[in-house]
């Protein structure tokens, strides 16, 4: 019987693996994607601009540098193949209008691209720091009004 309550624990514990395995596969590259600049704007970047966090320079460039590389990336992470689809345990989804309206969409990613182009490098402080994360939220929040949804 003992035997028969291992295989059973051994068992639970591989179905377990395998449906977190599986949820985690089930995020579109969207989310993880967002989720990664989320993080990397309203946590480490907005949190020394509040002063929440002390001024960084190495963090700051740090989070610019990794900001830019991800903002090209933005309009690919959105493919026509993902429309209507959502990632489980996600507090957002894509409207329809990314996909109905493609070209306004690529621009607002493309803004998104110029704006941390023309930050890259340049805020050597706290108060130029603000400058650049007035720009890159208002960058965010531009596409964000439009084109994210918030889940109930």
């Amino acid at each position: 019987m003992r035997k028969f309550w291992i295989a059973g624990g051994v068992l639970a514990t591989a179905f377990a693996a395998a449906g977190s395995v599986m949820a985690q596969s089930e995020l579109l590259q969207s989310t993880v994607l967002m989720r990664q600049q989320g993080t990397l704007v309203y946590r480490n970047l907005n949190s020394m601009v509040k002063g929440d966090a002390p001024y960084d320079q190495a963090k700051v460039d740090e989070i610019l540098r990794d900001l830019g590389a991800s903002a090209a990336k933005i309009s690919a992470a959105f493919p026509a193949s993902d429309k209507g689809k959502e990632s489980q345990g996600s507090r957002y989804v894509a409207s329809p209008k990314v996909w109905e309206a493609r070209a306004d969409f690529d621009a607002k990613a493309a803004n998104m691209v110029k704006v941390m182009q023309d930050v890259q490098g340049k805020p050597k402080s706290l108060d130029q720091l603000k400058v650049a994360a007035t720009a890159i939220n208002g960058a965010c929040d531009a596409c964000h009004d439009t084109y994210r949804i918030r889940k109930n």
